[in-house]
C-alpha cells in the first residue's frame, strides 16, 4: 500500500518538511555573465536576480580574479543578489559580504617554491622576442600565478594580436614544455 501521509491537497499549508530544495546555479564571471574584463549582461543578470527573488534558485558567480574586480565586472550590488561570490579561481569564499573561507597558493607551494617558478619565467620571457611587451608580466594572486607574456598592460586590441602571433609562434607552449 502506497504511503500517503505526505499528500495534501491544494488548499493545505506547506510545511518546512514539504518544501523543496531550490537548486543552486553557479555561473563563471569571464565569458559567461560578462566578456572577460568587461561589464556584465545586463539582461541576463537581470533574468537570474528575477529567478532568485521567486525563489526559484540560489545564485553564486565564480570569477579567477580578486573580489574586486568580479564587483567592478558585475556591479558592486552584486553581493546583494548573489548567495556566494568565490574570487580568485574559487579560492576565496564569500557569503553575501562575509568572507567564508580562503586558500593561498603561497601558503600550500612554500615561499622558494613560487620564487623558483617566479625566476624562471622571468627568464624564459626575458630570452623570447615578442611584437611588443608592456606592464607586469608575472602577477601572483592568491589562486594562481598569472603569467602574461606580452604583458598585462596590453591594450585589448594588442592582446589580439598576440593570440594570433601565439598560435604561429608557439610562445606559450614553448614556455610550459
Amino acid at each position: 500500500m502506497a504511503d500517503t501521509t505526505a499528500v495534501c491537497s491544494a488548499a493545505e499549508k506547506p510545511t518546512p518538511a514539504m518544501q523543496v530544495e531550490v537548486p543552486f546555479l553557479l555561473f563563471d564571471c569571464d565569458g559567461t555573465l560578462s566578456p572577460p574584463r568587461d561589464a556584465g549582461d545586463r539582461p541576463l543578470l537581470e533574468y537570474l536576480l528575477s529567478l532568485r527573488q521567486a525563489g526559484l534558485c540560489h545564485l553564486g558567480v565564480v570569477g579567477s580574479s580578486s573580489r574586486a574586480v568580479i564587483l567592478d565586472q558585475l556591479g558592486a550590488d552584486v553581493l546583494k543578489h548573489f548567495d556566494y561570490v568565490f574570487s580568485e579561481n574559487g579560492l576565496v569564499a564569500y557569503h553575501g559580504d562575509v568572507q567564508i573561507g580562503s586558500q593561498s597558493i603561497v601558503e600550500h607551494l612554500g615561499e622558494d617554491t613560487v620564487q623558483e617558478f617566479v625566476n624562471d619565467a622571468l627568464k624564459l620571457l626575458s630570452e623570447c622576442q615578442l611584437p611588443f611587451k608592456r606592464g607586469c608580466f608575472i602577477d601572483v594572486r592568491t589562486g594562481m600565478i598569472n603569467v602574461a607574456p606580452c604583458g598585462r598592460g596590453v591594450s585589448k586590441a594588442q592582446r589580439e594580436l598576440f593570440r594570433v602571433y601565439d598560435r604561429q609562434h608557439l610562445v606559450r607552449r614553448g614556455m610550459v614544455q
